[in-house]
């Protein structure tokens, strides 16, 4: 490999400025490869720069999962209480008149139903 100057194939997917530091430490001639301390640095560079364009697709996608939580509160509780929710307020609770709820069983009404 050496002698014939033969490298591995880098991907086409690899960010370039790692397909460089690759082919500097690659180099025929070991003065011109970076030292250790060089390679870190370059690593560490090449990795803030990965994390920053990742980060904001996150940003993005939070965004949208916030807007999906607010609708369906929205949907699901009154006006009022989801509002407070979302401003990150106490919701009270409320009183009203009693009610009557009647839970009622017709017989045969699956069958009629279907």
């Amino acid at each position: 490999v050496k002698e014939l100057g033969r490298r591995p194939i880098i991907p086409k997917e690899v960010p370039a400025e790692l397909r460089d530091l690759m082919a500097d430490c690659w180099s025929q001639n070991p003065k011109d490869r970076p030292n250790i301390r060089q390679v870190r640095e370059r690593l560490e560079a090449i990795g803030k720069k990965e994390s920053a364009m990742n980060a904001a697709p996150t940003n993005v996608n939070m965004e949208l999962n916030e807007k999906k939580n607010t609708n369906l509160l929205h949907q699901i509780l009154p006006p009022k209480v989801a509002a407070r929710l979302c401003e990150g307020l106490k919701v009270e609770p409320e009183e009203y008149d009693p009610v009557t709820v009647v839970f009622s069983d017709i017989v045969g009404y699956t069958d009629l139903s279907s």
